[in-house]
């Protein structure tokens, strides 16, 4: 409780009649006896109505407020927060209202002052963006109103600790009004790439069409009919996927408004939504974090609200990228042949141990490695030097990526596919890259 701006204004006007007093008794000006009586009597009632509108006021039931929340909050995205007020009071109530949301969010429309009409319910609405994935905590709900007479502000804290779940920016994906795979996948840019090989489940005969291969010809059958008759294929389904999604110091990155770790984890969303309508199996093992996950392949549309609930809250470490983790866990808990994509950003730094697991890995299951490319390094190299500061920049810079091709070419060596894209291009590039491997047989 604390005065309000009419108090302080009374009290400033007496402290002015008591300054005026006092030059009176300084400057012998003699002013009437009753100018004197006033002033303490104002005094005294001022005192007296102050106590008496705070004890009063303090009675007075506080509002009853309910938060009302939406089941997920989405990075980036704007959500919608309630706040039901229930009251009794019997006539018009000014309150003012503010919630205690996370620190780091943007809100507006709050706090809010408004109008309560007697006993009746209201309900306002604020908009909230969170920044980042994880949970997050809102706290109090805290109610500002004036006491009765109006000389005191009286605020009042109801509890309403609530955690909440950000989700990653792919929703907005899932909330699309999709019409079909295609359509989308053209909207991400992911290209198709033509067919060279066949997938190994078979499918129907048919009749014979010009540009069938020898390969495809039923000779049985062709004899039975006494025409020729092909075997039509169908792409491979009932297929494991496994992201090794790294979540080292290297992931820490920044490229717009999004790590290179959140760009790697949208793009794994993407591919997994796209191998789930192919019927494919999809998993996940996190790596170099405190407490690695791993998360069973599964089948089917559910799987990816199972994945997504499973990595959430993970986040990119200081830790450096610890590959050797990363397949124990694999091998440990994946014993069936799966496609694993290894999202990463590649560096110098542990090559000798990067290049030995991949090899570790490629014995036993079919390998992509997806690096993100550091855009800025691009952009230093390409810059107009200038300074001295520049120079060294780009000196840097140069000797980066020259290491970083030597990398490359190991990498070639060995035979491992991998992608070395810019963040904002890895999604469509992998849905490319899955889709070719679709077509070219099983894996």
């Amino acid at each position: 409780m604390k005065p309000t701006r009419f108090l302080l204004q009374s009290v400033l006007i007496l402290g002015a009649y008591a300054v005026l007093l006092v030059l009176d008794k300084v400057w012998k000006i003699n002013l009437p006896s009753v100018v004197h009586e006033a002033f303490w009597a104002v005094l005294a009632t001022l005192i007296l109505v102050a106590i008496l509108d705070a004890l009063t006021s303090r009675r007075l039931p506080a509002a009853q407020i309910k938060r009302m929340l939406p089941e997920q909050f989405f990075v980036g995205r704007n959500s919608q927060v309630g706040l039901e007020i229930h009251h009794t009071r019997t006539r018009e109530w000014l309150i003012t209202l503010y919630d205690h949301y996370p620190n780091t969010w943007q809100a507006n429309s709050i706090p809010v002052t408004i109008k309560l009409q007697p006993q009746k319910l209201a309900t306002i609405f604020y908009n909230i963006m969170p920044p980042a994935r994880g949970d997050a905590l809102f706290t109090d709900i805290e109610q500002i109103y004036y006491s009765k007479i109006g000389f005191w502000l009286i605020t009042k804290k109801i509890p309403a600790t609530s955690l909440v779940k950000v989700m990653p920016d792919f929703a907005q994906v899932l909330g699309a009004d999709i019409t079909g795979l295609e359509r989308w996948m053209n909207l991400l840019g992911a290209k198709r790439t033509p067919r060279r090989g066949f997938g190994q489940d078979f499918h129907q005969l048919r009749e014979y069409r010009e540009g069938d291969t020898i390969k495809q010809i039923d000779w049985k059958a062709t004899a039975r009919k006494h025409a020729l008759v092909s075997r039509e294929y169908q792409d491979e389904r009932d297929q494991q996927i496994v992201f090794l999604l790294d979540c080292s110091r290297n992931m820490r990155s920044t490229d717009g408004q999004l790590s290179h770790f959140d760009h790697a984890l949208n793009a794994m969303l993407l591919l997994t939504y796209t191998a789930l309508r192919h019927d494919d199996a999809v998993g996940v093992v996190t790596f170099s974090n405190e407490t690695p996950r791993f998360i069973t392949p599964r089948k089917g549309v559910a799987q990816l609200g199972h994945l997504i609930k499973g990595i959430y809250d993970v986040m990119p470490t200081h830790q450096t990228a610890d590959y050797s983790q990363a397949v124990d866990i694999l091998f440990a808990q994946q014993k069936r042949r799966a496609l694993v994509i290894v999202l990463t950003n590649l560096a110098e730094e542990g090559e000798i141990e990067l290049l030995a697991n991949l090899k570790r890995i490629s014995r036993r299951h079919r390998i992509l490695v997806a690096s993100l490319k550091e855009e800025v390094l691009d952009q230093v190299r390409h810059q107009n030097i200038q300074h001295f500061e520049d120079a060294l920049d780009y000196a840097g810079a140069v000797s980066y990526q020259r290491d970083m091709d030597k990398l490359y070419q190991k990498l070639m060596a060995y035979r491992v596919p991998f992608l070395n894209t810019y963040p904002h291009k890895l999604g469509p590039e992998l849905i490319s890259q899955y889709l070719k491997i679709k077509r070219d047989g099983a894996w």
